[in-house]
């Protein structure tokens, strides 16, 4: 029997079952029901809405064989998404159903709140890239992400410590840098490999690498590039990688600029990751470079670095590798990620200077350093570090981590800042700025450039 009185029923809980014809209808592509496409789409963090019927009892409601009253029963027919997941999976998911459509144009528009509605959505319909797909889903999965998604509890305690760093992050502003380097600005050697050079989203990169590692190398070298051109030291630079072991950035970086501009040596506690490193130079006939196992925190680095770099230095490593180029009066680019992570390493780091003009006394005070906590080294409360780690690490609500990485990364900028002086001379000074790339490439995007120049 069909009701149509939908308020009759509104707070009611019924048993929804799915109408057979919901697993013989298809929208556009016969082989995808409407079963499978919205069982893909309805996941934690969507809004749908379910069209059917309800079936009532026209002689009161029945009883179970347990004397209990039973439940009225909701046939389901069709589902609308009405706000799709954050989740980029789920995104990605939606995107392929309108391209063979699947999902409407209206509805993808609606339930990925498109700024530009259904044009915009008509013209997602015609990528072809699978890659700039999957960079266009992380895109929209930003978009999407707010209070209502988040995964996990915010206290008003932990929102207090984000503002009280409000003014440190005006001071260390993050500035956006979404160039990927251009077919055309890569080396000969590199244009003429199988591999498809990055230009964002134009040629089909097939290997997770190439979609959001190889990026996100090419990101780093274009930094790393600007870096060395400013580097008032001689030729060749040394540069030290820690915790970069596998050999993704280090090999591109010997490769990318030669010999005679840079030798490379690699740091990672990983005996595993040094050797697939190895491997990877020995098989591009890269010899600018060295691998060495070893613990980053504990490597004694003076007079033998100039440049530190690290991608994706996890927890208080991306601290390690700060604290050892400020040691060295070297210059730095430096991305972090997993924030909780390696909290018992040591960071080395010379004492603090109050003023920028620094005294002898002063001078000769910093030439030894010390070993701090990661909480001592940013001049931060242990509590409060933890809580700003733990923002850092929210899902589902990337506004508010972002905010929270972006404040971690002012405070590591500061504590750099205000321990430089002393291994830096007369000639030179450290300009330290915060840089993020893509969020299609990664959520943990942002980056720490300490360049060396000339006063």
């Amino acid at each position: 029997i069909v009701d149509n009185n939908v308020g009759e029923y509104e707070g009611v809980r019924m048993e929804c079952i799915l109408n057979p014809a919901v697993f013989r209808s298809s929208i556009g592509n016969a082989a995808a029901t409407s079963c499978d496409i919205y069982g893909q789409l309805l996941c934690a963090g969507s809004r749908v809405m379910l069209h059917g019927f309800v079936e009532r009892q026209e002689h009161g409601a029945t009883q179970n064989d347990a004397g209990t009253q039973t439940q009225k029963k909701f046939w389901i027919r069709h589902s609308i998404v009405l706000r799709s997941s954050w989740r980029p999976a789920a995104i990605q998911y939606l995107l392929e159903m309108l391209q063979s459509s699947n999902i409407s144009v209206a509805e993808a528009a609606n339930a990925l709140e498109l700024p530009g509605g259904s044009q915009e959505a008509e013209a997602l319909s015609q990528i072809k890239d699978p890659t700039k797909l999957r960079w266009k889903a992380a895109e929209i999965s930003r978009s999407l992400q707010d209070a209502s998604s988040r995964m996990g509890k915010v206290t008003p305690e932990l929102e207090q410590v984000l503002d009280q760093y409000s003014a440190l992050r005006r001071n260390f502003p993050a500035s956006a840098d979404n160039k990927i380097l251009a077919d055309n600005e890569l080396p000969q050697q590199q244009q003429q490999q199988k591999t498809a050079p990055l230009s964002y989203g134009d040629v089909l990169l097939r290997s997770r690498y190439e979609v959001k590692k190889k990026p996100q190398v090419e990101w780093m070298i274009r930094q790393i590039e600007d870096v060395i051109q400013s580097h008032p030291g001689e030729r060749p630079l040394q540069i030290v990688d820690i915790g970069g072991g596998k050999g993704y950035l280090a090999n591109a970086i010997a490769q990318r600029f030669g010999s005679e501009i840079v030798n490379v040596r690699v740091i990672d506690i990983s005996s595993g990751a040094i050797i697939m490193g190895k491997k990877r130079a020995n098989r591009s006939s890269i010899d600018n470079i060295r691998f060495d196992k070893g613990d980053a925190s504990t490597v004694d680095l003076a007079g033998s670095v100039d440049i530190v770099v690290s991608l994706h230095g996890c927890g208080v490593l991306t601290d390690v590798a700060i604290g050892h180029a400020i040691s060295s009066g070297a210059a730095f680019v430096v991305c972090p990620c997993c924030f909780r992570s390696n909290p018992s390493l040591k960071v080395t780091a010379p004492f603090p200077v109050a003023s920028a003009v620094a005294s002898d006394q002063q001078r000769n005070i910093q030439q030894k350093n010390q070993l701090l906590s990661a909480s001592d080294w940013l001049n931060i409360d242990f509590s409060d570090h933890e809580k700003l780690k733990q923002l850092a690490e929210i899902q589902g609500d990337i506004n508010l981590s972002s905010k929270a990485i972006h404040t971690i990364c002012a405070l590591r900028a500061q504590a750099a800042k205000t321990r430089v002086i002393s291994r830096i001379d007369d000639r030179n000074c450290l300009e330290i700025n915060i840089k993020t790339f893509p969020i299609s490439l990664s959520t943990r995007n942002f980056c720490i450039v300490g360049k060396l120049c000339r006063t």
